[in-house]
């Protein structure tokens, strides 16, 4: 289960906050969300840092907003030295 919330920084742009579990169930409501900013022309970035978990389902669903110009970020994934666990939960080696 994830809960989803909006934050409009301007007219132009949006960041959504994402938090829970990130399953191929919960992604769907993600997705949606995305598209929607999306179709209406705003900039969209996607907060993962109070996200527990991230299936590989929905890693790839978010690889592919990420190639269309979405800004997908998670504080603890910006330290290269974290433990394992978070290294992995970021996609990092």
């Amino acid at each position: 289960m994830i809960y989803i919330q909006e934050h409009s920084g301007d007219s132009e742009s949006v960041t959504i906050s994402v938090d829970g579990f990130l399953t191929g169930d919960s992604i769907d409501p993600l997705r949606e969300v995305i598209i929607r900013h999306l179709r209406e022309g705003k900039t969209v970035s996607v907060n993962l840092k109070k996200v527990n978990h991230i299936s590989r389902e929905s890693k790839a669903v978010l690889r592919e907003f990420e190639g269309k110009g979405i800004l997908i970020y998670d504080e603890r994934c910006t330290d290269r030295n974290q433990d394992k666990k978070t290294r992995d939960r970021c996609g990092q080696k």
